[in-house]
């Protein structure tokens, strides 16, 4: 019988796997420069101040005018256009107002590429907490939000 029609050993694969080279790595990125980090974080850092404060020139310096809103709503998807979404937080009670305290946290930042990158923030508003996840693009050597797809993660009982 031909090799076509030969039945293998037993075993025979696993010994065929063994003996294969190694696969070719994937070359490494090269790490991101810190500079780069540090700058996304001042741009985080705005973001969390305009969740709390509602300060549309802080809005203005950190999401871009094309940018837009992304959420899953009882199944169906929910999208919120610039120009919306900055009327909303115009209209929104600054958490500042009342004192609430603050859950801002940096959960993550992936640079992608010297002019894109990819951020993770938790934001609390009020009784909700928020896991927003945040496309940033560099533009004229400044950092801002191009797509924020958000979460509804926790409700904070009222104290």
């Amino acid at each position: 019988m031909g090799a076509a029609g030969a039945v293998a050993p037993r075993g025979c694969a696993c010994a065929a796997l063994r003996a294969r080279p190694p696969a070719t790595e994937v070359p490494r990125q090269p790490r991101p420069h810190r500079m780069e980090i540090d700058a996304i974080s001042r741009a985080l850092q705005i973001y969390f101040d305009v969740m709390y404060e509602c300060d549309l020139e802080k809005f203005d310096l950190v999401f871009h005018p094309t940018s837009s809103l992304f959420t899953m709503k009882d199944g169906e998807l929910s999208v919120r256009p610039f120009a919306r979404y900055r009327s909303e937080i115009a209209a929104r009670t600054p958490p500042k107002s009342v004192s609430q305290p603050r859950m801002d946290a940096i959960l993550q930042i992936a640079v992608l590429s010297p002019e894109i990158a990819f951020a993770q923030v938790r934001v609390r508003l009020f009784e909700k907490v928020f896991i927003d996840n945040l496309n940033v693009l560099k533009f004229d050597g400044r950092w801002m939000i191009v797509a924020k797809i958000f979460h509804h993660a926790r409700t904070i009982a009222a104290a």
